[in-house]
């Protein structure tokens, strides 16, 4: 007769709910967009779980050195498994420029000081008429997000590739969800043009009319998330309403851009509101 102590039960059954309940991605493949941007196929095992769960497992693969664009990942159909595409983004720490604190850093370069306190460098970086400063990284975002690839238990061949998985066709007067360029978060715009890549290793790039800033994004296609066509009416009430201010889509004058489209987001707010609102449910990171 076999003796010891008794088996506790209630133990091994909230052990095991706990491991069955806990949130696994990984990464699948990827794609760098930038130095600071990488497009990702990204796979979950459980389709029981909510957006910040989903962002908390995938961000925990980076320890805090880059992490998801929130609201960039959608699900891709038809995957074996619950699988999105998305991006990562580095995380950057960056703090206000204080000209009396940035005179105890030593400088390194024209743009690059040192805190002697840690010796961490930091670069000097202009918003307008507003200075701040980022922590400088040796590390390669591309390298993070290939390490955390080959760090992966539950690679899947049944996922498909970033190259066999379409670019959102936008197309000029379509209003899109894109990760900006610059701040790498999700914003939205209005599609002006489009413009096919001439020379051989040049890129595609779109003319997209930011609803926050009303300023002109220069956008690699790559970039965009999702996107809502306007249709006829929607479109032509819009323009019947610019009446003020002659626009060419040749001259790209920015302080008649933003004349201009102060005065098209004036009368339709509340429609590109539902049609954010459209776009972003789709969200699943």
């Amino acid at each position: 007769m076999q003796t010891g102590k008794k088996l506790n039960m209630d133990r091994v059954v909230a052990r095991m709910q706990a491991a069955t309940s806990l949130i696994v991605a990984s990464i699948q493949d990827y794609k760098e967009i930038s130095p600071n941007l990488c497009k990702v196929v990204v796979a979950f095992n459980t389709n029981d779980a909510d957006n910040s769960q989903r962002f908390n497992a995938l961000a925990a693969l980076f320890q805090g050195h880059a992490r998801p664009v929130e609201g960039s990942f959608r699900w891709i159909p038809n995957a074996a498994v619950p699988a999105a595409v998305g991006f990562i983004a580095r995380n950057v720490e960056i703090k206000p420029y204080v000209a009396a604190a940035a005179a105890s850093f030593k400088a390194m370069a024209s743009n690059l000081l040192m805190d002697e306190t840690d010796n961490s460098l930091w670069e000097v970086h202009t918003a307008g008429e507003d200075k701040y400063l980022a922590r400088h990284s040796e590390e390669s975002l591309a390298e993070l997000v290939a390490l955390a690839s080959l760090k992966n238990e539950h690679h899947r061949h049944d996922i498909p590739a970033l190259a066999r998985l379409a670019t959102a066709d936008a197309q000029s007067n379509e209003y899109v969800a894109y990760v900006h360029p610059q701040n790498l978060e999700l914003s939205h715009g209005y599609v002006m043009a489009t413009d096919s890549a001439s020379e051989e290793g040049s890129e595609d790039t779109m003319q997209v009319v930011d609803v926050e800033s009303q300023d002109r994004v220069d956008l690699n296609p790559e970039l965009v998330v999702e996107s809502a066509f306007l249709n006829g009416s929607d479109l032509e009430y819009i323009r019947s309403k610019q009446i003020a201010v002659t626009f060419s889509p040749d001259t790209w004058n920015a302080a008649e851009m933003k004349a201009y489209y102060r005065q098209v987001f004036s009368y339709a707010p509340e429609y590109l509101r539902e049609l954010e609102k459209i776009i972003d449910s789709h969200s699943v990171v």
